[in-house]
């Protein structure tokens, strides 16, 4: 539920999202939103603060990887919505987030999707939760091993997550895998 507090988009970073073409590529829009975000929580930023952000500070870090899990599914939406023609929609508040449970990452995409305020159905919830736990399990890949890379040189997390979502982009070496984990969500669903 921590992650969910996260999920607000300042309106500086939706205003920025808005001056994207409508057909511009996703991962491209993530990358650059996700590059964007570092601009907005300076005490992440251990070359500004001169904070060990990744070996001393414990509580930080572990603050800044909440906003990411927040933040990623709220402009993987808004990333949906600009190229659908739609508005940005907010977040569900805390009550109606809690509405959504136990399922509640999933859900809570879907909220940010569609803006509907009935939870989707538990099935297909437990779907995507199953695609979210495949494609983060993906070892070390070329995207875990930039961003290990990157977040060596104690660069601040949000530019390494969109270093990490960059290696993504492309279709040589990360791609294959979260078709694979498509393919085998098909096959599920259509066994079911």
């Amino acid at each position: 539920k921590a992650v969910m507090a996260h999920s607000m988009l300042h309106e500086d970073l939706l205003e920025q999202m808005r001056t994207f073409r409508y057909d511009a590529s996703p991962m491209g829009m993530l990358i650059s939103s996700f590059a964007s975000i570092s601009t907005f929580y300076p005490e992440a930023n251990p070359a500004i603060h001169g904070a060990d952000l990744y070996t001393h500070n414990p509580s930080l870090r572990n603050k800044q990887i909440v906003r990411i899990l927040g933040k990623a599914p709220a402009i993987a939406a808004a990333t949906f919505r600009l190229r659908i023609g739609r508005p940005f929609h907010a977040p569900p508040p805390p009550s109606a987030a809690a509405a959504l449970d136990p399922l509640l990452y999933p859900a809570h995409f879907f909220a940010l999707l569609d803006g509907s305020s009935p939870p989707p159905a538990r099935r297909l919830c437990a779907i995507w939760d199953k695609l979210f736990i495949a494609l983060a399990s993906n070892g070390m890949s070329s995207s875990t091993s930039l961003l290990r890379h990157v977040a060596s040189a104690r660069t601040d997390p949000y530019s390494c997550v969109a270093a990490a979502a960059a290696v993504e982009k492309g279709d040589w070496l990360s791609g294959a895998g979260a078709k694979a984990v498509l393919s085998q969500l098909e096959d599920i669903v259509a066994a079911a």
